[in-house]
């Protein structure tokens, strides 16, 4: 399990902006087929698109208009979620709702690395860390 980094700079808005990702950089082979996370522009293929039963079944389960599922092909699609990126601030009660209702209908195929008890964010406590890990599905 890696450990994310975190400059104290931003920490703060890290805590208050959840459209704002960080990552480690690169896809760790573990993750395997799971998705690694909620983004502005988000591209579902199968396995995953095929177990929500497609992008008619999808689109179905998505209801804020601001998100737009377009087929691809007949197995992949991308998913926006806004017609542009948002980084939302906690502090003006902007939570970023479509991008909620976008990961309850992917937690089970999200990668959740919060589960490993060796996660850890780097300048965040460990409570901070899963809350930021979790912030679209709780």
């Amino acid at each position: 399990m890696g450990t994310c980094s975190s400059p104290p700079r931003i920490r703060t808005e890290l805590l208050r902006h959840p459209g704002i990702s960080l990552n480690h950089g690169s896809t760790p082979a573990w993750m395997g087929t799971r998705v690694d996370g909620v983004h502005w522009i988000n591209f579902l293929g199968p396995p995953v698109l095929q177990a929500l039963g497609g992008v008619p079944a999808l689109r179905s389960r998505l209801q804020s208009p601001e998100t737009a599922v377009q087929a691809i092909d007949g197995t992949r699609a991308v998913v926006t979620p806004g017609d542009w990126p948002e980084a939302g601030d906690l502090t003006q009660g902007d939570a970023l709702p479509a991008y909620h209702e976008f990961g309850r209908v992917l937690e089970p195929w999200l990668d959740k690395p919060f589960n490993d008890p060796r996660f850890r964010v780097e300048g965040f406590t460990q409570e901070e860390a899963i809350h930021w890990a979790r912030r679209f599905l709780d």
